[in-house]
């Protein structure tokens, strides 16, 4: 899907072109913002979370992943 003006970008997201980045066991793993999803070693994912899932092998919320979200959720 591509980002229009009637599709808002999430907040928590920085703008297109930064790079995450988060240390995982002996590696840093980055990922670069796009308009429309991410890029990771090379391929282009949806969300962050299939990206964490990637690394991990299990199951994540991408933003808690990459610290833009912390675990617990507002009530």
């Amino acid at each position: 899907p591509t980002l229009t003006a009637a599709s808002p970008r999430d907040t928590r997201l920085p703008l297109p072109g930064a790079v995450l980045e988060r240390r995982y066991g002996d590696r840093t793993i980055r990922v670069k913002v796009l308009l429309d999803g991410f890029e990771y070693d090379g391929q282009r994912f949806s969300s962050l979370s299939a990206i964490a899932e990637r690394i991990t092998g299990t199951r994540w919320n991408g933003f808690v992943f990459f610290g833009l979200q912390s675990r617990k959720r507002a009530a």
